[in-house]
């Protein structure tokens, strides 16, 4: 099992399979009995989310003003330090007076030996508390963007939207970090592949089914890969530094098991 990080988005709303358990806040307080002020502003004590019984985790990001990506991560297989930074995640009740439109948004789904569990976030300039009026309700807990931030940053997805005039140059992407990323970066993405073969391309949406992705390199273009539906494979034929259309959502870079 692993961990499920959804992203609430505007128009999709969430999808929580019927075991999901939606965290109570913190200190199993409910309603609008939470404490004054809520959040890291005041009321309960931070709880630490994460569980010696948990397994996996996967964090989706939604930012009107600059895009999605996806991260998922088995805990056993992940370096100390972003397993550390995982341990570090509190919990906290939400700041009702704080809620507004547009944040950046979160959302954590855990997957281990108990039900599955999810939680949000929405944080502003990634380290400030607040909450999303699309999907507040009164005694939820949500994770204190302070503990998040770290995270995010280690994790290093990239993503922009375009219409918020974000997404000029190229954004460098890594190869089996987890990383499911997005945007209509001008000059598409790059990735330094370590070793001539054969790597799986495309998306982390198993809807999606586009054209090829062009590829090219310092000395070129090169030939395109097959559509991807959701995923193709491509054959590099040395290592170095290569360059990718980003016409595909949620777009990742694999090495083939």
């Amino acid at each position: 099992m692993r961990y499920l990080v959804a992203i609430v988005f505007l128009l999709g709303g969430s999808a929580c399979s019927a075991e999901t358990q939606v965290l109570p806040g913190p200190n199993g307080g409910g309603g609008a009995g939470g404490g004054a002020g809520g959040g890291s502003l005041g009321g309960a004590s931070p709880e630490p989310l994460w569980r010696p019984t948990d397994a996996s985790l996967t964090l989706e990001r939604y930012d009107y003003w600059g895009g999605s990506w996806r991260w998922t991560g088995e805990f056993a297989a992940l370096p100390t330090s972003i397993q550390q930074l995982i341990v570090d995640l509190r919990v906290v009740e939400e700041d009702k007076s704080a809620c507004f439109a547009d944040n950046p948004e979160y959302r954590v789904t855990i997957e281990g030996a108990e039900p599955t569990r999810t939680i949000l976030a929405a944080c502003v300039d990634a380290d400030q508390d607040a909450c999303f009026d699309s999907y507040s309700s009164s005694g939820d807990a949500v994770i204190e963007c302070a503990t998040l931030a770290p995270l995010v940053d280690a994790l290093g997805c990239v993503s922009c939207n375009g219409e918020a005039g974000v997404c000029s140059g190229r954004a460098v992407i890594g190869i089996d970090d987890g990383c499911e990323n997005n945007g209509a970066f001008e000059q598409g993405f790059e990735v330094n592949v370590p070793a001539a073969g054969t790597y799986l391309l495309g998306s982390g949406d198993p809807q999606y089914c586009g054209s090829a992705i062009s590829v090219s390199n310092e000395g070129g273009a090169l030939a395109d890969t097959g559509p991807a539906c959701p995923t193709t494979q491509y054959t590099f034929p040395a290592s170095g530094t290569y360059y990718l259309s980003d016409e595909v959502p949620r777009f990742f870079v694999r090495s083939l098991p």
